[in-house]
């Protein structure tokens, strides 16, 4: 069974070609989607036009910690909101940075959409523009494609292509009917089709797929879905041995009255700083609530009572402060990285408050976070 590379152009049209297992092409470039059947690979190119290319910090060690943290580390310097937006990765040339591909998610489901209602279910989803060496550029009829660097791409006309030239040597990829106006130190190809150049430069494998975590092919999570069911059944063995112990019910419940009662004392020496003497905290807590508040003590407490289990999971995240004005609390808190805050802002939201991560600023001591929450979703 052959592998389909697919190219989606910016225009909506399709065009495809059929591969060997070496990564050689089997026929020409056929305009179109291919019939749907049983292949080994389909693996589609997304136009450059729709894609942004970023390089960015490695802002958290683990992979499932990155992909949650870095939205929020690129978000301004993206035109639309994050949250319009998917956000992909690959390993970058330099350790301490990755290479980041973003789209909008409306764009990204056409595509799909595109490709299922043809009977394709994509493997693979690739970036145009990483299909280029670096220092490099495709050029069509009308159409231009440099790619400058590791993490940056332009889609030009041939008129403008002089002005972003780089300096030095640049090899170009010229496809039929092309015929941009090229200095003689450009170096300089041709080709059929721009598919053929895109197919040599995936038999090194893919550079960036865009199918990552909730667009991630069905056989992806499938795969992903068994060992989930597996850990389920572990999980469940435990839980069935952990009722024959029935008999530490008593203590468990009176260490979970203390901890709530030292979660209490907690906040309140983050509200009141100095306090030395705790009787009843939650008392205390509500008294100095609605002195410094505006008699929202009761509404505060209430608020606080909600978010102490969320506080309180995570022994590396600390609180450091907190205010309530006008129905609304403002926690501050230091964690050990952004992920570590957005697991927080879950927790939260996950208890059934409305809750806003307002800032999020590195620091010596880990990343200090604004909470804003309001009442009940």
């Amino acid at each position: 069974m052959p592998r389909l590379l697919i190219r989606l152009l910016p225009d909506g049209r399709a065009a495809w070609l059929a591969l060997g297992r070496d990564g050689c092409p089997l026929g020409a470039v056929t305009a179109g989607l291919p019939p749907a059947g049983a292949h080994d690979e389909v693996v589609a190119i997304a136009p450059a036009e729709d894609v942004l290319l970023l390089g960015a910090p490695r802002v958290a060690r683990s992979e499932k910690q990155l992909a949650r943290a870095l939205p929020y580390a690129i978000e301004d310097r993206l035109a639309m909101p994050v949250e319009t937006q998917h956000v992909a990765w690959a390993p970058a040339s330099d350790p301490a940075r990755v290479l980041v591909a973003v789209i909008a998610r409306e764009r990204l489901d056409a595509h799909l959409a595109t490709l299922r209602a043809a009977g394709l279910e994509p493997d693979a989803l690739v970036p145009e523009p990483l299909l280029l060496p670096v220092g490099s550029l495709l050029a069509e009829p009308g159409r231009v494609l440099l790619r400058g660097d590791e993490s940056h791409a332009l889609v030009l006309t041939p008129e403008e292509l002089p002005a972003f030239l780089p300096a030095g040597p640049v090899e170009a990829t010229l496809a039929a009917g092309a015929q941009p106006d090229l200095p003689a130190t450009v170096i300089t190809r041709r080709v059929d089709d721009a598919l053929h150049a895109y197919a040599a430069a995936l038999v090194d494998g893919l550079p960036l797929d865009l199918l990552q975590g909730g667009y991630a092919p069905r056989r992806r999570r499938e795969g992903a879905a068994r060992a989930w069911r597996h850990a389920a059944l572990a999980a469940g063995v435990a839980v069935a041995l952990g009722v024959v112990h029935l008999a530490v019910e008593r203590q468990q419940l009176a260490a979970h009255v203390a901890a709530q009662r030292e979660e209490m004392a907690q906040l309140l020496r983050a509200a009141v700083p100095g306090t030395q003497r705790i009787v009843d905290p939650v008392q205390q807590l509500r008294a100095a609530l609605a002195a410094g508040g505006e008699g929202g003590g009761d509404a505060a407490l209430d608020l606080l009572a909600a978010a102490a289990p969320a506080l309180s999971a995570d022994a590396a995240t600390v609180l450091d402060a907190l205010d309530y004005r006008n129905g609304v609390l403002e926690l501050t808190v230091t964690a050990p990285d952004v992920a570590a805050l957005d697991a927080l802002r879950a927790r939260l939201a996950a208890a059934a408050l409305r809750v806003e991560l307002t800032a999020a600023t590195p620091g010596s001591r880990g990343v200090e976070g604004r909470l804003r929450i309001g009442g009940g979703a």
